[in-house]
């Protein structure tokens, strides 16, 4: 992947639904045209999450200068609807934005689907939202410039095999040696 939704532009369901009414017919008819969510375009996500009907999706949020940031309500809100379809996460914030993701998902969240993960903040440490925890069917994870809690790693996780970690901290040395005899699968 070239970037965080991917290498398929996020426009081109409605490159399609330009072209004639047939193809508009059968572009918005077709789940994984729009099964791209990128938060940071609020009014555009909406409407992405509906279209995508049952598709798996792949969500991000990052810092984008060209964008609006993404609001706490909107995250809490898509994630609370979609987190069942939800294959892929890409969050990345910078200092400010990292508190509203903390407090987007101040209650629990459980992602069923969830195999790629991807937390980033730029800047200061910030406390992985301790709401959030870590599915065992992960299969990609990476943290950067984060604090983890112990209970967020309590599970283990077979199908894990690719680990990112740059500037996190755990709580403990026991709580990472703890994570790292759970990952069978690490490459």
């Amino acid at each position: 992947k070239d970037t965080p939704l991917g290498s398929r532009s996020p426009l081109l369901g409605v490159i399609l639904t330009h072209i004639c009414s047939y193809w508009r017919h059968l572009a918005i008819r077709s789940p994984t045209l729009w099964n791209e969510v990128n938060l940071n375009w609020p009014d555009w996500a909406k409407i992405l999450a509906t279209r995508s009907l049952s598709a798996p999706l792949t969500v991000s949020s990052g810092v984008d200068s060209c964008h609006t940031r993404a609001r706490p309500g909107l995250i809490k809100c898509l994630l609370r609807r979609c987190y069942s379809r939800i294959i892929s996460l890409y969050l990345q914030s910078d200092g400010d934005e990292s508190l509203d993701l903390s407090r987007a998902l101040k209650s629990p969240v459980h992602f069923p689907s969830l195999h790629e993960l991807t937390f980033l903040c730029d800047g200061d440490y910030v406390r992985f939202p301790s709401s959030f925890n870590i599915p065992s069917q992960i299969r990609l994870l990476r943290l950067g410039n984060i604090r983890i809690v112990r209970k967020q790693f309590s599970e283990t996780y077979p199908n894990l095999r690719y680990l990112h970690l740059e500037g996190v901290t755990f709580t403990s040395i026991s709580a990472l040696v703890k994570f790292l005899r759970s990952t069978p699968q690490l490459q």
